[in-house]
């Protein structure tokens, strides 16, 4: 349990400290390299910029690691709520590290990109997060939540096409808009009935597990 609890500190720093590198340094060399219309934007719109492009980065590592273990890490397959978590923590000890990052980005350049809703999503991610990665359980829920992160890619390609005053109805932003919508619906909206099925019928066994557990103890007792 404890070298859990150190891998699981050492990835949220880690975590911390990549996303920290990624939005003050590598992002600006990256951007001026890839688009020209980079070195044109204002310093607010710059600083957004890093921002969403550290987002987009998070995005894509837990989005496609959560896929993988949503369709293949059978311990949490198996037992949705009691399942061995541990690569389902290492992607949310991933995340949570990303949203100290943000949230710190956020407050030092509040008069940018500050938002008060943000600050309230991140806070309720961490509080979410924490109880997973010490609990152990709804590892399988929570790592659910991580898919919807797959359809920030193209939340942000927008915001990116705006930026660069790309025509709203370029077949570039159409087919952007399309995926948008097409993987936010996958993700977000026709996962749903399958996931909460797998969480009550798990609940359920577990239930009368515990019960067949305590009508056991019962007779014992009375024998």
């Amino acid at each position: 349990m404890e070298a859990n609890i150190k891998l699981t500190i050492g990835i949220v720093c880690s975590s911390f400290v990549i996303f920290q590198l990624l939005f003050h340094f590598v992002s600006y060399w990256f951007s001026a390299r890839v688009s020209s219309g980079y070195n044109s934007l204002s310093i607010d719109k710059k600083i957004e910029w890093n921002s969403r492009i550290v987002s987009t980065c998070h995005s894509l590592l837990v989005g496609i690691f959560g896929l993988y273990l949503f369709f293949f890490d059978e311990p949490t397959i198996a037992d949705p709520l009691w399942g061995d978590p541990t690569y389902v923590n290492i992607n949310i000890a991933t995340a949570s590290g990303y949203l100290i990052s943000d949230l710190l980005i956020i407050l030092f350049n509040w008069k940018v990109i500050g938002d008060k809703f943000f600050i309230a999503h991140h806070c309720a991610g961490l509080t979410a997060y924490y109880f997973v990665l010490t609990s152990g359980a709804l590892a399988y829920i929570a790592n659910y939540r991580l898919l919807a992160e797959l359809s920030s890619p193209f939340v942000n390609q927008r915001w990116f096409f705006e930026a660069l005053k790309y025509p709203k109805f370029s077949k570039v932003n159409v087919i952007n808009g399309i995926l948008m919508t097409v993987v936010f619906f996958i993700v977000r909206i026709l996962a749903i009935p399958p996931i909460c099925d797998e969480y009550h019928v798990d609940d359920q066994n577990h239930k009368r597990m515990h019960q067949s557990r305590l009508s056991h103890q019962t007779r014992e007792s009375q024998e």
